[in-house]
C-alpha cells in the first residue's frame, strides 16, 4: 500500500515528530510511505536516515506560518493576499499525486488539510486528515475544515476525543480517535542527569523542573514562570529548564520570557536551552515535568516524560486529562493557575518517594496504552478498511 504524507512545514514540532514514528512504524508493518513537504527543517534528515522518500513542494514563509489567530473576519482577505502562494503548493501537490502511484494521501496539519486536499480534488485518491489540533482555538478554522470536507469526504483520525469534541457535529460524524504512541523502548536518555546538569552549570542535588514546548504563548511559559516565583522562599535553589525555541509569527517570545523573568526574579535560575535534539536527555535530568499549555490537543512530550519515568504537572485542558492520571500519573491543575501550579510542585519536590512512584505509574501506563505499535495498527486497520470500500 502506498500511503503519501502531506505537511505543510519539515520544522520539528509534535506534529512532525508524530509523523516521523507513525510512517517509521508503518514502513514496518508494509506500507510504503512517502512524504511531500517544505524544505529546510529537521523533519527531512530524520526522515532520510529512516529511508523514508521525501518530495518538496513550495510554500512561502509567510503563508507556511500564517498562524490560527488571522482566520476569522480577515479570512477572505488573508486568501486573496496568498492566492499566488497557495495556488502554486497547491499544483507541486497535485503534480506529485499524480506522478507516482498513491493509495492514501494522509494531511498531517490543518494546512496541509486545506492545501492537500485541494490537490486530492478530482483524483478519485481518499483522503485521511491526522488531526492533531483544536481546530476552534486560537482561531476558528472550523469553517474552512467543513469546505474540504464537502469536496473531499475525507476519513479524519483525531489525536484525542477532545480534538473530536471540539470538530462539531458534521465533521466528529466523520472522524474516529487514534491516540498518539511512542516507542517507550527507545526513548533513552544517552547522558545522565548529572551530565545535563553539569553541562548547564546547575549545581548537584538542586532541585529542577522544565517545560519542553515551542516558545508561543498558549504553551504557558509564563504561569510557570510566575509560579517558580511563589517557589522561590520553599526551594531557593529550584532551577527550571525552558527547552524549545521560536517560530517566525512569535519572534521575539524568549526576549519577552526572559524580560518577565527578571520582572519575577527567577531570571537567575530559568535557563532557555533554545532548539534541542536530545530532548530525552534533558527530561531525565528533571525531579518534574511542566506542561503548562492552555487547552493543549495532546502534549507528545507527556508520553516522552512518562517514559522516561518522570512524574508530571500538566493543566486540566484540551485533551490532557486523557492522558494523564491526575494523582496517578501525575497532578492536573487549572489553566493559567500559578498558585496550583506551585502547589502541585511543591509536593513532588518535598517527597522524592512520591516523585518515584508516580514516575513509575507513568512509565506503565505509557507501554499498556500509549505504544506506537498501537498506534500504527489503527492506521493499518483504518486503511484496510478504506481499501475494502463503502
Amino acid at each position: 500500500m502506498d500511503v503519501t504524507f502531506i505537511d505543510h512545514t519539515s520544522d520539528m514540532g509534535g506534529a512532525e515528530h508524530n509523523l516521523l514514528n507513525l510512517a517509521t512504524t508503518l514502513k514496518l508493518l508494509g506500507v510504503r510511505p512517502r512524504v511531500l513537504t517544505t524544505p529546510g527543517g529537521g523533519l527531512v534528515a530524520r526522515l532520510a536516515a529512516r529511508e523514508i522518500p521525501v518530495e518538496f513542494f513550495a510554500l512561502p514563509e509567510r503563508t507556511r506560518f500564517v498562524g490560527r489567530e488571522q482566520l476569522g473576519s480577515g479570512l477572505v482577505r488573508l486568501v486573496a493576499e496568498r492566492l499566488p502562494d497557495l495556488a502554486g503548493a497547491v499544483r507541486d501537490l497535485r503534480r506529485a499525486l499524480t506522478a507516482k502511484p498513491v493509495d492514501i494521501v494522509q494531511t498531517n496539519s490543518l494546512k496541509a488539510h486545506v492545501l492537500g486536499s485541494l490537490a486530492a480534488w478530482g483524483t478519485g485518491v481518499p483522503v485521511v486528515w491526522h488531526l492533531q489540533d483544536l481546530v476552534t482555538e486560537r482561531g476558528n478554522g472550523r469553517p474552512l475544515l467543513e469546505l474540504m470536507a464537502a469536496l473531499v469526504q475525507p476519513r479524519i483520525v483525531c489525536i484525542s476525543g477532545a480534538v473530536r469534541a471540539d470538530l462539531g457535529p458534521r465533521l466528529a460524524a466523520r472522524a474516529t480517535v487514534i491516540p498518539n504512541g511512542i516507542d517507550d523502548g527507545a526513548i533513552r536518555a544517552r547522558l545522565s542527569g548529572q551530565d545535563v546538569r553539569a553541562a548547564f552549570g546547575i549545581p548537584p542535588g538542586v532541585p529542577l523542573v522544565g517545560i519542553v514546548a515551542h516558545l508561543i504563548p498558549w504553551k504557558g511559559h509564563r504561569h510557570l514562570l510566575a509560579a517558580l516565583a511563589r517557589l522561590g522562599e520553599t526551594f531557593p535553589t529550584l532551577h527550571c529548564l525552558v527547552v524549545g525555541g521560536e517560530i517566525l509569527q512569535w519572534a521575539g517570545q524568549q526576549q519577552a520570557l526572559e524580560k518577565e523573568a527578571r520582572r519575577l526574579g527567577v531570571h537567575g535560575r530559568v535557563i532557555f536551552t533554545g532548539l534541542r535534539d536530545d530532548v530525552p536527555d534533558l527530561i531525565a535530568a528533571l525531579d518534574v515535568l511542566v506542561l503548562a499549555s492552555e487547552n493543549e490537543p495532546f502534549g507528545l512530550v507527556l508520553l516522552e516524560a512518562m517514559a522516561l519515568g518522570k512524574p508530571l504537572v500538566a493543566t486540566r485542558g484540551g485533551g490532557v486529562p486523557e492522558i494523564v492520571r491526575d494523582g496517578e500519573t501525575g497532578t492536573l491543575v487549572p489553566v493559567a493557575d500559578p498558585a496550583a501550579l506551585a502547589a502541585a510542585l511543591a509536593r513532588y519536590l518535598e517527597d522524592p518517594r512520591l516523585r518515584q512512584q508516580t514516575g513509575e505509574a507513568g512509565r506503565a501506563l505509557v507501554a499498556r496504552r500509549f505504544g506506537l505499535q498501537q498506534m500504527a495498527a489503527g492506521f493499518l486497520s483504518l486503511y484496510k478498511a478504506i481499501a475494502l470500500g463503502p
